[in-house]
């Protein structure tokens, strides 16, 4: 059967399970040229559920230690990426036979993904520093992977942290440290007016490592350092109540904070949070240092201003010159008006009596 995804499984030291066995048996026949016997009917017993928790694999990293590199959704299907990992996780499961090699699936992939989305078009992209992938499905477009600075202008041509098509927009949108850029897949250029704050996500943090709608699109969530943030798509703010714990909700992990290690012996907490605050300090220092250079430039824009004008002395010729002119203004209409009070009295009169006369 055909299916959009497989499940990768261990074949060194696979054998077939005996119910798979007897089944071809029953078709095909054992090999000894006799019937197999009948199977003895019986009715299969009755067994509570267990509470779920996700199994320890037998191979690769625990799901519950946490601290992924980014977080997709793939055909409304979870995929949570971890060094050389990935775990498909549906209603809050983790599916058998995970997690899987990255590049058993996705061959061509490098491990320690930045982030990934499906695109409008259906197809899956994955970045890592300055370069971008494409696949279909699990098949690698040609000319790929390619740099940043090819998919388009104004993109960040370092590092994408998270990616997101939105779709009440329609529009593709990149994070990056503090700041959020968005794309216009068909004129391959970030909008203008951007990168913008992502404070404008009001209540979004900064350096997010994945960003993905709901199946219904009224909310966006977003996800850092196994936290997870809900944003009312309308209300334009995140939902009261959060961040929660993604490990708890998404992943069905009963430890809420893998800080503790639940006796797992993780050990990657101190280092995930010592990479998050180096690089917040390194995008702090480049923001303070441009704006810095900003003022320098603007304070000696205004130093050549006050040195020009006192040279020139411009600012007293534009006074007196205005001045001049309104005084000749005034002169000129004192003239008129005098002359057409008392300039013609007589004839005036004389056309005043002669009508009288008239009437």
């Amino acid at each position: 059967i055909m299916a959009p995804f497989y499940q990768w499984m261990d074949t060194e030291n696979f054998q077939l399970p005996d119910d798979d066995r007897r089944g071809i048996q029953q078709i095909y026949g054992s090999g000894s040229g006799l019937p197999p016997p009948p199977l003895t009917p019986h009715t299969p017993e009755h067994k509570p559920q267990p509470t779920y928790a996700p199994d320890k694999p037998h191979f690769g990293p625990d799901i519950c230690d946490g601290h992924f590199d980014t977080i997709g959704i793939f055909r409304g299907e979870m995929f949570v990426f971890k060094d050389k990992w990935f775990w498909r996780v549906r209603n809050s499961r983790v599916l058998d036979g995970y997690p899987m090699p990255i590049g058993h699936f996705w061959r061509g992939l490098p491990t320690h993904i930045n982030a990934a989305f499906e695109r409008e078009d259906g197809k899956f992209a994955f970045f890592k520093g300055d370069r971008y992938w494409v696949f279909s499905e699990s098949i690698l477009e040609s000319g790929f992977p390619k740099n940043l600075k090819e998919m388009g202008t104004g993109v960040p041509k370092d590092r994408i942290d998270a990616a997101l098509y939105y779709t009440p927009n329609g529009k593709t949108f990149f994070f990056r440290a503090n700041k959020y850029y968005r794309f216009n897949e068909e004129m391959q250029r970030v909008d203008d007016d951007y990168p913008k704050s992502i404070s404008m996500w009001q209540g979004v943090p900064d350096n997010i490592k994945a960003a993905f709608m709901s199946k219904d699109q009224a909310y966006t969530y977003f996800y850092k350092a196994n936290k997870y943030w809900k944003y009312d798509n309308q209300r334009m703010r995140v939902e009261p109540g959060y961040p929660k714990s993604a490990l708890r909700d998404w992943m069905g992990c009963p430890n809420e904070d893998p800080k503790t290690d639940g006796g797992r012996g993780g050990g990657g907490h101190d280092k995930d949070k010592e990479r998050e605050k180096e690089k917040e300090r390194e995008d702090n220092d480049r923001t303070t240092y441009e704006e810095g250079n900003a003022d320098e430039e603007t304070k000696t824009e205004d130093v050549d201003v006050t040195i020009i004008e006192t040279s020139n002395g411009s600012g007293a010729v534009a006074v007196v010159v205005p001045m001049f002119l309104l005084v000749c203004v005034i002169a000129t209409l004192a003239a008129l008006v005098f002359f057409r009070l008392y300039g013609t009295p007589r004839r005036i009169l004389y056309f005043q009596r002669s009508l009288l006369d008239k009437v």
